[in-house]
């Protein structure tokens, strides 16, 4: 008959911290009640019921060691241990994987069952143990019989690493023997205590997978002391930080603890930062006029600057720039609906564009919404009207900028265009002659005068003039 010796220990969960927020100037104020646990466990419990041998983490030293299955020799359930064999079946060993014996307050002990299978012949198990599985030590020798019976070896002094070996010793020559064991049973002797306190904000916290408050008064079974704690804040909340022990844990909301002695874990929750903008909808449209608009509308706007509008070619927003001159005003802060629409009118014809929108809180903290894609082909027409072809300045991009900055502008033909720039006194800072194709183009000014000197911050005036008498005015604004 199987004996399972199951030492009971008590694992008290103990959630005494005050939930606490604010509404208005009423605090409400929320409390758990006390959970006690009945904790059982082991070290290491090995039945040899799976169809693995040896199971995970242990070895054997001949492959005369293997998992039967013959009636006669299986002790409990449906598979036993068994070294079997006609040839000398001593010094073989099935070790077990390696064990932590620390920390316990009570003397651990080995459990297994054994028997073997040759009558008339002097036949034992020795117990030993080994910190590298190369050095071994004895413990113990059992002598056998044909009948199971249960043993029980003393762990005490082994404070470390350790693994235990199953030998077989004091076998005859001749016929054939079986060396049998089972239900080999390490249990948690400790009387280990966990307490959690949850300091600060709404949540619960899950110990190896279970919410207490689920399961009150109910048995919790370990394997290995081993402890998994998970932070869990409720709707409106995020996992802040955990103090277990003394230690803080900023990035771990799921924390692993071997239960040695007592441990003391706090867990504190805050409330999930607001959003400065809650976006509704957000799209992208190729329109006839051979420009993209983008549209969006806003649920609600909290301590609120602004927006930057930015775009790339490939979904990637690391590639993205902006495409706005200036920051596109928010409100400020508003819980009524806002629409918003902005004009890009730098695109080329059958292209793929994306775009984000980048929302800036009034601390400057940014967050981005998007992609949105648009094709730069007009739908339901075969062949897309010829645009006008005209010569006009579009503007710095960007602006403000430092320390450079490019003119963007739009030629009808081939020419060449000279870029000029001014301080506010009307003094030429820096003149700048290229050519172009017809399209859009732009002219790069890094900032320096013709010496080559840097600029100073300030409002600068610049002209684009062409071979064709064409000439346009704009201002700029270096910031350092």
């Amino acid at each position: 008959m199987r004996r399972k010796l199951i030492l009971i220990i008590f694992l008290t969960i103990v959630f005494s911290g005050i939930l606490t927020f604010l509404q208005g100037n009423q605090a409400e104020i929320y409390s758990s009640s006390d959970i006690s646990f009945n904790i059982s466990g082991y070290l290491l419990n090995e039945g040899f019921e799976g169809a693995q041998f040896p199971p995970l983490g242990w070895d054997r030293t001949h492959t005369s060691w293997d998992r039967t299955t013959s009636r006669p020799w299986v002790i409990s359930g449906t598979a036993s241990a068994a070294n079997s064999g006609s040839q000398d079946q001593n010094e073989r060993r099935l070790r077990t994987p390696l064990l932590t014996l620390s920390g316990n307050t009570l003397t651990p002990f080995l459990y297994f069952n054994a028997m073997y299978g040759s009558i008339g012949y002097v036949e034992a198990i020795t117990i030993q143990y080994s910190e590298d599985d190369i050095v071994w030590v004895d413990l113990e020798t059992f002598p056998l019989s044909d009948v199971a019976q249960t043993f029980t070896q003393s762990l005490a002094g082994l404070n470390g690493n350790y693994y235990l070996g199953f030998l077989t010793t004091g076998a005859s020559t001749g016929g054939r023997k079986v060396f049998v064991i089972d239900d080999v049973q390490i249990p948690i002797l400790s009387e280990y205590l966990l307490t959690v306190d949850i300091a600060e904000g709404q949540g619960t916290v899950s110990i190896n997978g279970i919410i207490p408050d689920e399961f009150p008064h109910s048995e919790l079974v370990i394997e290995n002391t081993q402890i998994i704690l998970n932070a869990i804040p409720e709707d409106g909340w995020i996992f802040a930080r955990w103090i277990v022990n003394g230690m803080e844990y900023y990035l771990d909301q799921e924390i692993d603890l071997i239960m040695n002695d007592e441990i003391t874990a706090t867990v504190y929750f805050i409330l999930e930062p607001a959003q400065p903008v809650e976006l509704t909808s957000f799209t992208a449209a190729f329109l006839a006029e051979n420009y993209v608009q983008l549209r969006w509308v806003t649920e609600t706007e909290t301590n609120f600057l602004g927006y930057n509008v930015l775009r790339s070619m490939d979904n990637k927003l690391e590639n993205a720039s902006r495409v706005n001159l200036f920051i596109i005003n928010g409100t400020g802060g508003s819980s009524q609906s806002q629409i918003y629409t902005f004009i890009d009118d730098f695109v080329e014809f059958n292209t793929t564009y994306y775009y984000w929108l980048e929302a800036i809180d009034l601390d400057l903290t940014t967050n981005y919404h998007g992609p949105v894609s648009v094709v730069t082909v007009l739908e339901d027409t075969e062949i897309p009207p010829e645009p006008e072809k005209i010569t006009k300045l579009i503007g710095a991009y960007p602006n403000p900028f430092n320390p450079g900055t490019n003119i963007r502008f739009e030629l009808c033909q081939p020419t060449s265009v000279t870029l000029t720039i001014y301080n506010l006194l009307g003094q030429r800072v820096r003149e700048i002659t290229q050519t172009f194709n017809e399209g859009k183009n732009s002219i790069y000014w890094d900032g320096h005068d013709a010496t080559g000197k840097a600029c100073l911050s300030g409002i600068y005036l610049y002209s684009i003039s062409t071979e064709s008498d064409f000439i346009d005015y704009n201002k700029m604004i270096m910031m350092k």
